[in-house]
């Protein structure tokens, strides 16, 4: 299925392939009958569309949607997030779900759907928790299910960028003039041309030999030396990642501001959607907020009631991850520390830490092959006043910020942990592997 969002075509419902050996990946896309598919250099895998979209004209650019899940939650490796596809994308009166599955950090085939029921959707998260069996999953999406983390299209489009792109079937067909002129240079070639050829074929087949042969250890060691100089916000920082925010305008043409919410990924720039509400009975229309916003936004969506507007900001305090994976402890000395750190918030607002896990796992790799303990991550929440954010300045260096969510209300309860403008800031935390009770 194709769906339209904020101006990007993201493809749910790919067929997941693995690759067997190094040939053409046109000539295997071809085989599949499928205009357009997604591939990246050295990928162990490829998708492809589904049957039903096959016939139909497409234009591109077209985004591969599991490609963009697995870019927007990097460092969760098994990973489901199911939404509710809109209205005008289904025929079907009962609406239909989009379930897009991540396991050990790659699209799993089976698990990239478009079903019709929560039936089916049931099925799946189920047959999902037996393959990734102990480690588990985490939820996310726009429906109502036990243990599910708030995500929306949003999310997947905003992280929809080249490396979700998806590549344009190459037809099989070849200039006849032109294969008589290479069928002339090869035969003139001969045994030349043809030891060249072998040549390369053996020196091509050596490197794929020596890359097969690396281990989990080497695997992890290549990524996690990558995952370093992907960029970060510190927690210590956040007043600086807010600024932006509160320099926007709180109405604008007679649209409230309701919401903003921000995602800090690793290409060093914030991505903001600002959802603007209508007043009942009010006067406001899309004319005025238009006239109002000028050039300020990215892109201006219009939904019923309420205004989408997105914004990158650029020039933020983003360092390399690096920084803060130097700045780990113990995963022991960690929990006491930054477990007291968010306890001291509690009367400020509402805060919460989750378990350790591995983190950077690349594919290929599997974390009880590795011959010494992964670096851990945890994900962290705090949700507080606007005014109260200063308190984050006291963090450990180790802290990162993911994600920023303010909600705003014309009707505020001023106390210590309510406001007009309360802010959801969700990050992480990495610890050492060479702690002593790790060796």
């Amino acid at each position: 299925m194709i769906i339209e969002h904020n101006g990007k075509r993201l493809a749910f419902g790919l067929n997941w392939r693995s690759r067997l050996s190094d040939g053409d990946i046109h000539g295997e896309a071809r085989a599949a009958k499928s205009k357009y598919f997604w591939y990246a250099d050295k990928a162990a895998h490829f998708g492809t569309l589904p049957e039903d979209e096959v016939k139909k004209k497409q234009k591109a650019p077209l985004y591969a949607g599991a490609v963009a899940l697995q870019q927007r939650f990097p460092d969760v490796p098994n990973l489901v997030i199911v939404l509710t596809v809109p209205p005008d994308e289904t025929s079907h009166p009962e609406g239909a779900y989009i379930v897009c599955a991540i396991h050990q950090s790659r699209p799993r085939s089976g698990f990239d759907k478009v079903v019709k029921t929560e039936v089916e959707v049931s099925e799946l998260l189920r047959a999902f928790k037996l393959l990734c069996g102990i480690p588990g999953f985490i939820l996310y999406g726009d429906v109502q299910l036990s243990g599910i983390t708030p995500a929306t299209m949003d999310d997947v489009a905003q992280a929809a960028d080249q490396t979700a792109l998806m590549r344009k079937t190459k037809s099989a067909i070849i200039n006849p003039l032109v294969a008589s002129m290479v069928t002339v240079i090869v035969v003139s070639g001969g045994v030349f041309a043809y030891s060249k050829y072998s040549q390369h074929k053996k020196a091509e087949a050596q490197r794929i030999a020596m890359a097969s042969q690396k281990n989990s250890q080497q695997l992890y060691n290549e990524e996690l030396l990558a995952r370093r100089l992907e960029g970060a916000v510190l927690a210590q920082n956040v007043s600086s990642a807010l600024a932006p925010l509160r320099a926007m305008n709180y109405s604008l043409g007679g649209w409230p501001l309701s919401k903003s919410t921000c995602n800090l990924p690793p290409d060093k720039q914030m991505a903001c959607t600002f959802e603007y509400r209508r007043p009942e009975g009010g006067k406001a229309t899309y004319e005025s907020f238009m006239a109002a916003a000028q050039k300020q936004f990215d892109s201006v969506e219009f939904v019923g009631s309420t205004v989408k507007a997105a914004k990158a900001f650029k020039g933020l305090p983003f360092t390399d991850q690096g920084k803060a994976l130097d700045a780990a402890k113990t995963a022991r000395d960690e929990v006491i520390e930054f477990g007291s750190t968010l306890q001291r918030l509690e009367r400020h607002g509402k805060q919460k830490r989750e378990d350790f896990k591995p983190f950077a796992i690349p594919p290929g790799a599997t974390a009880g092959q590795l011959t010494s303990p992964p670096v851990m991550v945890a994900t962290w929440e705090f949700t507080t006043p606007f005014r109260n954010l200063k308190e984050l300045a006291t963090f450990p260096g180790y802290a990162t910020i993911s994600q920023l969510v303010v909600t705003y209300t014309d009707k505020p309860a001023y106390t210590l942990d309510s406001s007009l403008a309360m802010v959801t800031v969700t990050g992480k935390i990495f610890t050492k592997p060479n702690g002593p009770e790790n060796r």
